[in-house]
This record gives structure tokens, sequence and C-alpha cells, in this order.
């Protein structure tokens, strides 16, 4: 190891807390304590020298001691960041930034706006020289990853998938997945605001990292293969049915996808006005999204009912996309402002990515510096045609 190691550490640590420090608009560190505590005598007079240097290049200053003392450097402060940096042949961390954004940007471009948004937060937190679910400011290699998983889990790459089978696919890793589980839980946790009590595991299964899909719970009068039944209170279908679903009538008069299990199994029982009723769960599979699809063409109205906060209209967003002229029900500032708590707004949440989309002004309420935000089990069920 070099002698002088242990001084260019404490030099580019010294010069780091400068640099946060004028991100954030604050005083830059005061002077800080320099000790040669635990290396060797030939290392210490090393490490002195370099200080020296560093100071005669007005890159920092020194404080020594008195008397006898008076060669001796007891404290070091950061004169010249951008002089400091040259000095240790070190990039800006704004450059640092600069160029992991660079490095990021392709992943996220051109993909779900959701993506981007992780994205963002992640700029804003590394900005601030902290990390961003679990990815340290300057791990290049593991944010982009997380981000390529994350992507790749948005277009559906992932759906009856092993994990090391798509890893590969989409890193050329195979135990991408296994290695940043973390990071990727930990997006999937804000985006889609998935409690903290629910297991990394089945967040992961959630969001369709399982072979077998859930059965889809539906309430409805239906025909499937020339058989009529009437699902009450509802009942669970294979997957392997929506191909071959249809409505006994025809005709619905609304279909509503209800995204909480409590708030789907109170409508199913409390309202019963020939409505159709689907249950999405946080984050809707395939074959709940094709159900929807597929029975959208057999009703005027298409409802989606779900929490009002980021992770619930960013759930609206994904179904909309697949069914077109989606209505939010009860997802309304009123209802907001009437049932839910006070709280501090999404900054990070982009309006831009809600843009022509029915909850685009619950994007903007939520966005806001104050806003409030309700769980859809503190509403009573009310009918779409109440």
């Amino acid at each position: 190891m070099d002698d002088t190691q242990h001084a260019r550490t404490f030099l580019l640590r010294l010069l780091r807390q400068a640099e946060l420090a004028a991100s954030r608009a604050r005083t830059g560190p005061a002077l800080k304590t320099w000790t040669g505590d635990g290396i060797t005598p030939d290392a210490l007079d090393a490490c002195h020298k370099l200080l020296v240097e560093a100071r005669r290049g007005g890159a920092v200053d020194l404080i020594f001691g008195k008397g006898f003392q008076a060669h001796v450097v007891r404290r070091v402060g950061v004169a010249d960041a951008d002089r400091l940096a040259a000095f240790l042949g070190e990039p800006r961390y704004a450059v640092r930034l600069s160029a992991m954004d660079a490095a990021l940007a392709d992943v996220v471009a051109g993909g779900e706006p959701w993506v981007a948004d992780v994205l963002d937060h992640c700029r804003k937190r590394w900005a601030r020289g902290e990390p961003a679910f679990g990815l340290q400011p300057g791990d290049v290699e593991a944010a982009r990853e997380t981000l390529q998983i994350l992507r790749a889990i948005a277009e559906d790459r992932h759906r009856g998938r092993d994990a090391r089978s798509f890893s590969v696919d989409v890193t050329g890793r195979s135990k991408a997945l296994e290695e940043r589980r973390q990071h990727v839980v930990a997006g999937l946790r804000r985006i889609f605001s998935i409690d903290d009590a629910i297991g990394a595991g089945e967040v992961l299964e959630a969001v369709g990292f399982a072979k077998f899909h859930q059965p889809i719970l539906i309430r409805a009068e239906l025909e499937i293969g020339g058989a009529i039944m009437r699902m009450c209170p509802y009942v669970g279908l294979p997957p392997e049915f929506v191909s071959d679903l249809s409505l006994r009538r025809g005709f619905a008069p609304y279909v509503i996808g209800i995204e909480n299990l409590t708030s789907f199994n109170r409508y199913v029982r409390e309202i019963d006005d020939g409505g159709v009723v689907i249950y999405t769960g946080g984050f809707p599979s395939r074959p709940v999204l094709s159900t929807i699809k597929r029975l959208a063409t057999c009703t005027s109205a298409v409802w989606h009912w779900g929490d009002i906060d980021p992770g619930g209209i960013r759930i609206f967003r994904t179904i909309e996309r697949v069914v077109p002229g989606l209505r939010p029900h009860m997802m309304d500032r009123a209802t907001a402002r009437a049932l839910g708590r006070e709280v501090a707004g999404d900054t990070s949440l982009s309006v831009a990515a809600f843009e022509g989309s029915a909850i685009a002004g619950i994007a903007e309420f939520l966005s806001g510096e104050r806003t409030w935000m309700l769980e859809q089990e503190a509403v009573h069920p009310v009918s779409p045609h109440a």
C-alpha cells in the first residue's frame, strides 16, 4: 500500500463532505482533526508531506500544533474543492453523478414512466449523497441492473420465468435478480405502495414472479365453454379460462376492478346491481388485465377503484393503458380530503407520466408539497351507478 494512502483517504472524505455541503447550500465542513494513529512512522512522514504539498497548491488549509509540536499537522480543511479534486486526481462529485446519469438514462428511455420515476427518485437521493433503495451513489453497475430488472417487470417479461433465465435475458448474468433483490423489492414497494409487512418473496410474487398465476376472482353471470354460471358472491377462475370467457347476457351495466381484497369482499356482498366485479390485486397480473380487456367490450363503462396514493394511481394507469376510457371510482380530491389523511406530497411523482390520463388531476394533487392520501378500505363500497 502507498504510504500516503491514509492521508489520501482522509482528503477524499473531506472533499466529498465539502461537495455535499455545497449541494445543499450549506457552509462547508469545519477543519477536521488529523491523526496518524495506527500507521508506521514512515507512512506518517509521507502523509505529512502530502498534506503540506496540498496546502502549497491551495487545495487545503492546515493548522499545526504549538511549541515543540509546531511541525505536526493537527487539523485540515478544504480551501478550494476544485484544486483538491485535481490534486487527488478525482472527478468532482457532480461530474461522477453526471457520468452515472448518462450510463443509466438509456435503461429507462422509452420504457414505462414509473421506471423513470424510480431513477428520478434515485437522482435526488444521490445528489444529497444518500443511498436510494439501498443503491449507493456511484454504484453504476448495481443501479443499472436494478433498473434493467424493473423495466423488464414493467414490460411483463418476467411472468412465468424462473429467476436465473430471466436474469440472463435481461442483464446477461444469471444471479442478477438474486443479488439485486433488495434494491428491486425496495423500488417496487415505493412505486406500488406495498406495505413493509409484506415479505420480499410475496412482493415479487405479487408482480408476477410465479410459475402459475393466482385465480382470477370475479363476480358475474358467465358463460364458459357453453356452461352458464352465476358467480355469487364470487369465484376464482383459472387463468386458462380467460380466452373462453363471455357474459351470459352479452352485456353488463359496468365492469369494475377493485385493488384491495377487503374492499372487493365487501363490494361483492353489499352491492348487487348487475355489475361485473374483478379483484385486481396490488399489481394486476396479465390474466387479470386480459379479463378486464375482454369484458370491457361487453359494457359501456369500465371503472377502477383503488387507493388514492402514488401506488394506487400507477395501478390505475397500468390498467388504463390496456383499457382506454377507464374511469376512476371514488378516486378524487373531494373523497381524499373528506376521508383521507393529510401528508407530505410525493414531489418525485412524475405528473407528465399521467398526461392525458383520467387520473391526471389526482397525480397533480398527490405531487404537491401537502396532499391527502386514502386507503380504500376506509371507504364504504358504493356502486358507480349510485
